[in-house]
């Protein structure tokens, strides 16, 4: 964490600067591989600060509540850099002084925020059973390389390196064989997908269907400003009556609102458009809040089924499965628009509009298919088994054997 840390500002201020690089290859190369190196050090933090959350505290509302503390930070400063910062720094005549200067300000920001998460957190000690357990692993271990000490070091360091990527692959399949992690995994992947393929679109969107191609940092003002309003709201909805039925309830009315948006037709009034996405802030919150504020939970079931700690490779699964979701998101919708027709701005075929197959592209990929990938999140949600009462027995289970 701490070295992710020193080196996400960095990474993130690198990728705003503007060279006068000629060669339009050697951008690409700078681009690209500046903007791998801050997704490889934003992970590197994620990771970790994700995994200490089941160690922070066992009670199940209480990680509710710190997910929300959590998410209602991050959407806070979401707002102060994506929007506020945004439309003090238009008032520069300078473009490339007003991205320099930005760019210095948000890694300024998230540095700061994460030395600071990093310097304040402690980590809890394994506990004695736990460190008992590994010694004798290892006592296991020497003993088996006592019995083969005629074999030469470098064969010795072999068949370690063997041995630690056979127990890697074997901690990731234990894992992946955990049914109410995968049920989690379906909820949270399909809320992902759909998330970033609305994201993907949304500027087209707002252009060719919407027609009104200023919108889009409003519409990014009202999502955010709605869910940072309703996550509260959903935080005190799941203390009374668990996740899963939050989750339930907050997922099916969006998914009623996105069914909607598919036949408000482009000469419609741009408020309802507005109304339409405060709606989808306002209810599809819960698919920040809940997935996170659920696999702590779905770790502790593991600890408490096997008595070995996974949190990292949880974690890292989920943060490697959220990444996918956004390449999946990106390069199907790339590839939609182009089969239904996409013609670039800069195409002299092009006359600023885009065919009926494009608009009706579009349409699906902001309304119906967010639709469907929610009423499939849904179906997933069905066989995921943790509820506040099956982790109170779960806990309780486990006083009665100590």
């Amino acid at each position: 964490m701490f070295v992710g840390s020193l080196t996400l500002g960095t990474s993130f201020c690198s990728l705003w600067q503007v060279f006068r690089i000629e060669d339009e290859f050697g951008r690409w190369i700078y681009y690209t591989v500046t903007f791998l190196l801050f997704k490889t050090f934003m992970t590197l933090f994620a990771v970790p600060y994700g995994a200490m959350l089941p160690e922070l505290t066992p009670n199940y509302n209480e990680r509710t509540n710190l997910v929300t503390y959590k998410v209602m930070i991050a959407y806070s400063i979401t707002l102060l850099l994506g929007f506020g910062q945004a439309r003090l720094l238009a008032q520069l005549a300078h473009p490339r002084i007003s991205y320099i200067i930005g760019s210095i300000i948000s890694s300024l920001v998230f540095t700061g925020s994460a030395l600071i998460t990093t310097l304040c957190l402690r980590e809890t000690p394994i506990k004695e059973l736990e460190l008992k357990k590994i010694q004798n692993e290892k006592e296991g271990e020497f003993v088996n390389d006592n019995e083969n000490n005629d074999n030469t070091n470098i064969i010795g360091d072999e068949e370690e390196s063997r041995s630690r990527l056979k127990e890697v692959v074997l901690e990731v399949w234990c894992c992946l064989r955990n049914r109410s992690f995968m049920a989690l995994v379906g909820v949270s992947l399909f809320c992902w997908v759909a998330s970033q393929t609305t994201a993907t679109v949304l500027q087209l969107y707002l252009r060719y269907v919407v027609r009104n191609p200023k919108g889009f940092q409003w519409v990014f003002l009202i999502i955010i400003s709605s869910s940072l309003i309703s996550i509260p709201f959903w935080s005190a909805f799941a203390r009374r009556f668990g996740k899963k039925s939050t989750f339930a309830v907050g997922k099916s009315v969006s998914v009623i609102v996105l069914f909607c948006l598919f036949f408000v037709g482009g000469s419609s009034p741009v408020w309802t458009f507005y109304l339409v996405f405060f709606l989808i802030g306002l209810f599809g919150s819960v698919t920040v809040l809940i997935p996170w504020s659920m696999l702590p939970d779905v770790i502790e079931q593991d600890v408490l089924e096997t008595g070995l700690r996974r949190e990292g490779i949880y974690y890292a699964l989920f943060v490697m499965l959220q990444k996918l979701s956004v390449a999946v998101s990106s390069s199907s919708t790339n590839f939609a628009l182009g089969a239904a027709g996409y013609i670039s701005p800069d195409s002299p075929r092009f006359n600023g509009q885009q065919p009926y197959s494009v608009v009706l592209t579009l349409n699906l990929f902001v309304s119906i298919f967010p639709c469907a990938c929610g009423i499939l999140a849904l179906i997933c949600l069905y066989f995921y088994p943790i509820s506040r009462d099956r982790h109170n027995e779960m806990r309780q289970h486990s006083k009665d054997e100590l």
